[in-house]
């Protein structure tokens, strides 16, 4: 009796150290570091032309069908850079608001261009591992200077 009480005890001490050791290794996102990686994507989509997948980052749809509609109207424009100048968190890690610095030139011009946006996005179905999707609820603005 006093074995088998003796051999619970270690077999229940490894699972509860197998479960610490492996809750520890877990890790775990926050909305602030899906923010970072959702404006990753989203400033790669503006830098690779892809106006579907920066449209599908609106909130308001929309709003994303008039982004690609200005976008086939712009022109030849092609964006070189997208940097990311500044992030506010506020409403508890819930919303930003994220200032881009976005660099563009027009063909035939090879003149670079820049401008600097502010945008409001907000986490939508962020659960407690802090995953879910961030949206942008401002419109996109027009390309300064454009035709």
């Amino acid at each position: 009796m006093k074995t088998l009480c003796l051999r619970s005890l270690k077999v229940f001490s490894f699972l509860l150290l197998t479960a610490l050791l492996l809750s520890a290794c877990r890790s775990t996102l926050t909305p602030q570091k899906d923010l970072h990686s959702t404006l990753g994507r989203f400033t790669q989509a503006l830098r690779w032309g892809d106006h579907g997948a920066v449209a599908s980052y609106f909130v308001d749809a929309e709003e994303g069908r008039a982004f690609i509609e200005r976008q086939r109207d712009r022109g030849q424009i092609n964006v070189t850079e997208v940097r990311i100048v500044d992030v506010v968190h506020s409403d508890e890690g819930l919303k930003a608001e994220v200032t881009l610095e976005i660099e563009y030139y027009e063909l035939p011009s090879a003149s670079l261009r820049r401008f600097d946006t502010v945008q409001h996005w907000k986490a939508a179905g962020i659960d407690n591992t802090g995953q879910g999707r961030w949206l942008l609820e401002t419109p996109f603005p027009p390309f300064p200077d454009a035709k």
